[in-house]
């Protein structure tokens, strides 16, 4: 792959179209963010706030806010400017409240910008792009997540017999997107607003043989350990260790799929990361639990036994925040009862009334773990938690209803050392009668400046970038990318031309007159059956001096050449930043790229360099 190049170095070859187009599209792209700005602030509130510009980002912070505000009927109150908000910074351990200056400020009603958007950009062949055509709908789009893998079977059955209730409960004009995740997330349908289609994708969300995910074994009557309880002769210490094995399996069971579902909340945070607005995210499960000690069976009970998946979810969660998601969690089981009293149940008998107890222990405290990850991700992300309810149609009306009408705000926070802390936000408002829904803080993560000046060098792999480019179901739209295929420089190469948008990379300040961006590039490669063939990466960093750094304001262009594995069907390109770690992704036919040559067809020469 060659070395980052602008586009004053561009010369008279294939890739000019592409630019072409690109600046094109992004002309197209940016009128509709300013149509999708939301209603004009009023003429008493223009002159305390700025409206957004898009420009290049230079290695600085601005925490975006998204408020819902609700009267006392559930209902959006509209009207609202600058002034009527006060936003408030407290940084964990301190206790002070520092308030906090708005830079950004405006009113977003998805009903009211129908008319002004634009038409999407029409691609030439051989072109493509994650570009989000976003303006082909007025409403912001609505994703349901049916989680099959911390969801037992009687609560997923639940969740069927609720289906229609739940699809008609969203506006036939809401995008919808359905997703399932069991081994791995799969979209079962893209965001379309036929009911037919949402239907026929909903009747395939059953996870076929799962069996409650929470159980511990020392409470599951058909675990190997219950059935050996009671029988004569065993060998000396065989029952406790088969017990502890059972622990064991248990803790990893649950390490596993938590890992897989914190998987699946980031790649669906890099797939809505372009689209402009709030969106939702409807996460029907009943969760897993954030923290837990396995049972005393085998274990110490110290703290070395602890499981605890905060830092991962923090980190989730910051993703979903940088993207604009809300989490509306929906506990598919709805109200129940301890499992130990169903009719239906079938428990492990116990030999005593205390490990009744303890039965009835583990299950609450497993069941209000689980609870509590739904609550803390609703709170950090905006949403709002369906907890104990059986009607999960009234929880969607309620998710929809917040995406259609809230209110941006965005401040330069001037407070914290930016070393992980936490930040505390504090929105309030002089309305009285009203409730506030926001985002209620974000760990202050330090820029990555030591990645852009990498020295793992510039073949090392970037785990972050190699799952979003060969895992994820769908592309990453966190930054604006086209691709083309162009003829390679040797035989049997495959080589592809991009177009990148720069004012979603970062740039670090001037610093001797120079700026510096550091981006990596990768590939992976696909068989027919969606299975990876390859992965290949190259990073690299660039400094620009003032006169390069204008002109970088137009495109960020690469090539990106490779040997293809044979059986190649498609193709992912993504590009990662440096400094931020946004990402963008573009999936190619490989077919229709022109690299599948037959043994007669002749090889086309290289082209001449410029």
């Amino acid at each position: 792959m060659r070395s980052l190049r602008l586009l004053a170095s561009i010369s008279h070859r294939p890739e000019k179209v592409l630019l072409a187009v690109f600046v094109l599209a992004l002309a197209v792209q940016l009128a509709g963010q300013a149509g999708n700005s939301g209603t004009a602030p009023s003429s008493s509130a223009a002159s305390t706030t700025q409206t957004p510009v898009p420009t290049l980002k230079v290695a600085t912070r601005l925490v975006s806010l998204e408020v819902v505000v609700r009267d006392r009927q559930g209902r959006s109150v509209p009207g609202l400017t600058a002034k009527d908000f006060e936003v408030f910074e407290q940084v964990q351990p301190k206790k002070e409240r520092r308030p906090q200056s708005i830079s950004v400020f405006r009113a977003v009603n998805w009903a009211e910008l129908k008319a002004a958007s634009p038409k999407p950009a029409q691609l030439p062949p051989g072109v493509y792009s994650n570009l989000v055509n976003a303006q082909t709908s007025a409403v912001p789009p609505t994703v349901l997540l049916f989680d099959g893998i911390n969801t037992d079977i009687e609560s997923q059955l639940e969740v069927h017999q609720q289906m229609v209730k739940m699809l008609s409960s969203i506006p036939a004009d809401v995008p919808v997107a359905v997703f399932l995740m069991g081994d791995r997330l799969r979209l079962l349908q893209g965001f379309t607003t036929d009911p037919k289609l949402l239907r026929e994708a909903a009747a395939k969300t059953l996870v076929v043989g799962q069996t409650a995910p929470d159980q511990d074994p020392t409470d599951d009557p058909n675990s190997l350990s219950a059935k050996l309880e009671g029988t004569p002769n065993l060998p000396p210490g065989l029952l406790t260790a088969l017990q502890n094995f059972e622990q064991k399996t248990f803790v990893l069971a649950v390490t596993v799929r938590t890992d897989k579902t914190l998987d699946a909340l980031r790649g669906i945070a890099r797939y809505l990361d372009g689209y402009p607005g709030r969106k939702n995210v409807l996460w029907i499960s009943t969760s897993f639990p954030l923290m837990f000690w396995p049972s005393d069976q085998g274990f110490s009970g110290n703290s070395a036994d602890l499981r605890d998946f905060q830092g991962d979810m923090q980190e989730v969660g910051s993703a979903l925040m940088d993207a604009k998601i809300a989490i509306y969690p929906m506990d598919a089981g709805g109200v129940r009862t301890q499992s130990m009293f169903e009719a239906s149940a079938r428990i492990r008998q116990p030999s005593s009334g205390a490990r009744m107890g303890q039965s009835i222990q583990r299950e609450d405290t497993l069941r209000q773990g689980a609870q509590q990850v739904m609550s803390d991700l609703a709170d950090q992300t905006g949403g709002r938690v369906c907890l104990n309810d059986n009607d999960l149609g009234d929880c969607v009306k309620k998710a929809v209803d917040d995406a259609n009408s809230y209110y941006e705000l965005a401040y330069y926070p001037d407070a914290g050392d930016f070393h992980g802390e936490y930040h505390t936000i504090i929105v309030k408002t002089a309305h009285s009668g009203v409730h506030l829904s926001y985002r209620e803080g974000y760990y202050a993560r330090p820029l990555d400046k030591g990645e852009s000046k990498s020295a793992k060098g510039a073949q090392a792999a970037d785990p972050r970038l190699q799952r979003a480019a060969c895992e994820d179901p769908l592309t990453s739209t966190a930054i604006l990318v086209m691709a083309k295929a162009i003829p390679p420089d040797e035989a049997g190469a495959a080589k592809y031309f991009l177009a990148i948008d720069p004012r979603m990379l970062t740039f670090t300040g001037p610093e001797a007159g120079t700026r510096e961006l550091g981006i990596s590039v990768a590939a992976c490669t696909f068989d027919r059956t969606g299975q990876p063939l390859q992965y290949l990466q190259k990073n690299s960093v660039t400094k620009l001096n003032d006169q390069q750094f204008a002109v970088a304001s137009h495109a960020i262009t690469q090539t990106f050449q490779f040997a293809p594995k044979s059986g190649i069907h498609r193709v992912r390109l993504a590009v990662r930043d440096a400094m931020s770690g946004r990402i963008g992704s573009v999936d190619i036919p490989y077919q229709e790229a022109g690299h599948a040559v037959s043994a007669a067809a002749p090889v086309v020469p290289a082209p001449a360099k410029p």
